[in-house]
This record gives structure tokens, sequence and C-alpha cells, in this order.
């Protein structure tokens, strides 16, 4: 059985190196390095996210775990709002 996924960097660092995730979906190398370093994928490159890795066959990565992690991101920034 997998590890679950819990971020979207740990999805980023299932790829070889940053400049294949960059080349993979499309973006500069720059700009990957931002998504990681926010700990966030723009839900404009999901899809290119999870054909990416199923050409690969990184397994886990689906638009459903995407949008998993959007809302449990979204919940705790509430949380931090909240407190």
């Amino acid at each position: 059985m997998g590890t679950k996924i819990e971020s979207f960097r740990q999805i980023i660092e299932l790829w070889p190196s940053i400049g294949e995730f960059a080349a993979d979906i499309g973006v500069k190398e720059g700009t990957a390095k931002l998504m990681r370093f926010r700990d966030s994928i723009h839900a404009n490159y999901w899809v290119a996210v999870v054909e990416a890795a199923k050409a690969r066959r990184i397994k886990g990565v689906s638009l459903q775990t995407l949008a998993a992690l959007l809302v449990e991101k979204k919940i705790a920034a509430d949380g931090k709002k909240a407190a």
C-alpha cells in the first residue's frame, strides 16, 4: 500500500528533479521551485500534473487528491485566522 500524499510539496518531490517536474507540466523551473516553496500547485496546472504523473507511473496523484489538499490547506488557514 502506498504512502498518503499530504502536501503539494510532496507531490512535486515525487519527480526525479524539480526541472523534470517543471518540464512535464510546462512551466519554468523557477515557477516550479516557487510552487514547492509555497506548498501549492495552482489549479490551472492540475490536469498537467495528473497527466504527467500518469505518464511517469507516479501513483496517488489525481484531481481528487489535489482538490483534497486544497481543501485541507484552506481549512488550516481558516483555523489560523480564528485563533
